[in-house]
């Protein structure tokens, strides 16, 4: 006897590399003096440079700025998710809510995703390592073990929103948030045909 498919509870979302560093000039009071892990969440850069990159190489071709986001959706190098003028429309047509979108490049509407609602992260289920604790801005140097994605509290799948994880996972100033899409809110969004969207299955 053959079981049935697993259920699917919501999705993380994945995108392509953007080849950009997001704090790249940020003001030295955005970071913790003694470990350097970002210590203000709402800071914004006024002008994220993006440039066209290959992913197969790594490389970021510095003296070829975009004339165009390749994707609508696309993850910067410490892990804040940027997307397209069209990706926001979409949101705000399809009315989903409990987001910001904070310009971060005027020439291209190019915009960081911010969810403000919070899903917490099972980090035991998933043995998550916390890594180098600092007792100045009472954090870990790294947090370790972001995939697969263990929710706390949710048995049933989440129908609609775009949430984020309550905790930041890599490294130093690449620490970031993962971020989680309902099971209806995927589907609208594919069929609306944004580019760059990768969705994750999570499991209860």
């Amino acid at each position: 006897m053959t079981s049935g498919p697993s259920m699917i509870v919501a999705y993380d979302l994945a995108a392509p590399d953007l080849g950009a560093h997001y704090y790249t000039g940020a003001p030295r009071a955005v970071f913790c003096p003694s470990c350097g892990n970002v210590v203000d969440e709402d800071y914004a850069p006024s002008e994220i440079s993006l440039f066209r990159y290959e992913a197969e190489i790594d490389y970021s071709h510095e003296d070829e700025p975009l004339d165009a986001l390749p994707e609508d959706v696309g993850y910067t190098y410490d892990g804040h998710c940027l997307v397209s003028e069209r990706f926001r429309r979409t949101c705000k047509s399809l009315e989903i809510d409990g987001i910001d979108f904070m310009l971060v490049n005027r020439r291209l509407r190019a915009y960081d995703l911010r969810p403000r609602r919070i899903l917490r992260f099972d980090a035991e289920r998933r043995k998550t390592r916390f890594i180098g604790h600092c007792v100045d801005c009472d954090d870990h140097l790294e947090v370790i073990g972001a995939h697969p994605v263990f929710l706390r509290d949710v048995v049933a799948p989440i129908t609609d929103g775009i949430f984020r994880t309550d905790l930041r996972f890599g490294s130093r100033r690449g620490r970031h948030f993962s971020i989680i899409v309902g099971v209806r809110t995927k589907e609208r969004l594919e069929a609306e045909g944004l580019r760059g969207m990768e969705f994750r299955p999570i499991a209860p």
